[in-house]
């Protein structure tokens, strides 16, 4: 368990085909990668474009509270903090 856990956020994980995924598309609409980049660097909810809220919400990728967003799970912070960097 311990090493499924210490992979999960990387290339060789479980959830590596489905983070390549969102990082593939993320790469074809830089406005998005750059958003949320912005949401998996803070350390708080931080205020995005609606749009672009509505995206990556749709996508899966952010939960919204009220204006603000934060990655919706500690998985995802990790893996783009390292891929969109």
């Amino acid at each position: 368990m311990d090493e499924l856990l210490q992979d999960a956020a990387t290339d060789a994980g479980i959830y590596s085909q489905h983070l390549r995924h969102h990082l593939a598309t993320l790469k074809e609409h830089p406005e998005l990668a750059n958003a949320l980049e912005k949401v998996v660097n803070a350390t708080e909810p931080v205020p995005l474009d609606t749009m672009q809220a509505y995206k990556l919400h749709s996508m899966g990728l952010i939960e919204q509270q009220g204006n603000q967003v934060t990655p919706r799970c500690q998985l995802y912070r990790q893996y783009f903090r390292e891929h969109l960097n």
